[in-house]
């Protein structure tokens, strides 16, 4: 049974949802092949080693807050999410340097626009240096490639630091395409960075319909929990989840098998 810093935590998770009904959870991305099991395994394990995490898309509607939403079940056990629906959220958890346990301060979207928890200017900046104080962030944001988020962030009137960009571990992009009368959501790539550069670990090759891992095996086999990770997340596709809360259960007990805390 959820407690109560996650039952608050589904509930902030959830009004990532921007599409009406249930949000859609990772058995059902796997099942449209909008990742594969080893992807989401190694976000999986890497959440648990306290990256934050951006998910980006060009055009809206591609997928990229209900991915985040995903990843945000995989935060660690009572870790707390604070939705930034203001700059004193963020200037408050800048406060709050030395606490033994960070949060996860969630931004719907670094964009222009007053909806909420979106924020923009040199909010951003202040938002990301949430890293050095024991915390991560999470948030969208629209870039098709790794370049465009670094010119994003980098530029007036965001004027982020090349080196708090480099301190967020995951960024992950998604498109969409056309396949006759549907339209194919994807994970394209996801880039893993130990603070120095940001790793293409998964990519997406369109040409020959398959992912294929850049840095090879080198890259994720030092990933601690990876193998439980991917076998924990093959189980959960098939055996499914009701909801974000029951995917969300889930993850946690995984994590009292293999790390507890």
């Amino acid at each position: 049974m959820l407690g109560e810093v996650e039952l608050a935590n589904i509930r902030e998770i959830e009004g990532l949802n921007q599409r009406g009904g249930p949000t859609l959870t990772i058995d059902y991305l796997i099942a449209d092949e909008t990742l594969t099991p080893e992807m989401a395994g190694y976000l999986l394990a890497r959440m648990a080693q306290g990256a934050s995490v951006l998910t980006a898309a060009g055009p809206s509607g591609t997928g990229k807050s209900t991915l985040l939403a995903n990843i945000l079940t995989f935060l660690r056990p009572n870790e707390r999410i604070v939705c930034v629906d203001s700059a004193l959220v963020i200037e408050e958890g800048l406060s709050e340097k030395g606490q033994t346990t960070g949060k996860c301060f969630l931004a719907h979207e670094i964009g222009a626009g007053h909806w909420y928890g979106y924020i923009w200017g040199g909010a951003v900046a202040r938002y990301l240096q949430l890293c050095t104080r024991g915390h991560r962030v999470a948030s969208c944001l629209h870039a098709d490639r790794l370049a465009e988020v670094f010119d994003t962030l980098s530029s007036p009137p965001l004027n982020v630091p090349r080196e708090a960009i480099l301190r967020v571990g995951l960024i992950c992009f998604m498109a969409a395409e056309r396949t006759g009368f549907a339209i194919k959501r994807r994970v394209t790539a996801i880039y893993s960075s130990d603070g120095a550069e940001h790793r293409l670990i998964f990519s997406w090759e369109r040409e020959r319909q398959r992912y294929v891992g850049e840095y090879g095996e080198a890259s994720v086999g030092d990933v601690e929990l990876l193998q439980p990770a991917v076998e924990f997340i093959r189980e959960l596709a098939r055996s499914g989840a009701r909801d974000i809360a029951e995917q969300r259960e889930a993850v946690l007990q995984w994590y009292s098998q293999n790390a507890p805390g």
